[in-house]
């Protein structure tokens, strides 16, 4: 359109033709923002797929690795297993040489929680799911993890009356709980306290949560956002698969786990799982 042409044109149609462009203009803009963030999250979405099938490639060499390791490290663990708990059954009345076959004793039951945590990471879990009650769930695990209770650990425990029901698979679930109590207990090698809560999910989620609180040093900053990254430890023989595991089972039920300091001194482990 040229100028003589827009002489002629009506002031009002002049201005319709003005706003109709702007409303175009305007829509192609939104059109072209949404296209770009249409974009950006397929890119974040196709980055996270790739890196999941590294994750399993990793993990399938990994398991392999894993299988033949523990065939070989269990058939020894189980003798010494055998031998010590002998030994501490003979040397019942000599506490201080009885101490020393219960050393023995817990040193093997963590090698074994060892290689359980690895062929467990390296393979799909079998999660075989029903209600169940948390806190019944916890307490088998606890004395599973914490089987010494003289070992200077306080524990607290404080639960909803009503019972923290959960769809989940008691195994998996048990090992997770196992995982965090042994991280704990590792918090504290002087003894200290062991607050654990339970309580139902508020407002419109169903569910339960389950918050474990030691009262150890507390957890690094610099660490804080890693303690649930495979193979991340700070511990000199740690392969740094339990939190990892306890997550991955934790998601496997649709649930979630975090984990904050707690001050002045400690560190807190909440997981929520929906009730179906």
């Amino acid at each position: 359109m040229n100028i003589e042409v827009l002489r002629r044109t009506d002031p009002s149609e002049l201005m319709e033709l003005f706003e109709q462009f702007n409303r175009t203009t305007e829509r192609l803009r939104f059109s072209h923002e949404e296209l770009q963030g249409r974009v950006a999250e397929l890119s974040r979405e196709l980055a996270e797929k790739n890196e999941e099938l590294r994750l399993k490639s990793r993990l399938a060499t990994i398991g392999e690795m894993a299988s033949a390791v523990a065939h070989e490290v269990r058939n020894p663990l189980g003798a010494i297993e055998l031998y010590a708990s002998m030994l501490e059954q003979d040397l019942r009345e000599l506490p201080q040489r009885s101490v020393l076959a219960s050393k023995i004793l817990a040193g093997v039951k963590t090698l074994e929680s060892t290689v359980q945590n690895l062929l467990a990471f390296t393979s799909a879990p079998a999660v075989e799911k029903k209600m169940v009650d948390l806190a019944e769930v916890l307490s088998e695990a606890f004395w599973l993890a914490i089987p010494d209770s003289g070992r200077g650990i306080e524990v607290e425990t404080e639960f909803h009356p009503q019972p923290l029901v959960a769809e989940v698979d008691p195994g998996q679930m048990q090992r997770a709980f196992i995982n965090i109590l042994q991280n704990a207990a590792q918090a504290m090698p002087e003894g200290g306290r062991l607050t654990v809560e339970g309580g139902l999910l508020a407002g419109e989620r169903h569910g339960a949560f389950i918050e474990l609180t030691d009262s150890g040093p507390g957890i690094p900053e610099d660490v804080l956002a890693r303690v649930f990254n495979p193979f991340f430890s700070t511990k000199q023989n740690g392969l740094g698969l339990g939190l990892s595991l306890a997550q991955r089972i934790v998601q496997c039920h649709q649930g979630t786990i975090s984990a904050v300091n707690v001050p002045p001194m400690g560190a807190r482990f909440r997981i929520e799982l929906p009730a179906a």
